[in-house]
């Protein structure tokens, strides 16, 4: 978690806050949709190319990724 936030300067979407919160919140078992592996394949997906590919026609943008995690605050 602390390298996903390091690697981050003007995240003006927030992304790494979400990223991190959605990770507390899997590890605390309060989201059951996604899991640690799949959040470390966003951040992964997101550096490389910019998007975070959901399915072969649906990719995520950064804030489009940062609403979906939103969703998983509690």
């Amino acid at each position: 978690m602390l390298q996903v936030l390091k690697g981050l300067s003007g995240d003006k979407d927030r992304l790494g806050a979400e990223l991190a919160a959605a990770y507390l919140n899997v590890l605390t078992d309060k989201v059951k949709m996604i899991d640690a592996s799949d959040l470390t394949n966003m951040w992964k997906q997101i550096q490389a190319g910019g998007a975070y590919k959901v399915s072969s026609t649906v990719f995520l943008a950064w804030k489009d990724l940062a609403d979906f995690l939103k969703q998983t605050h509690y």
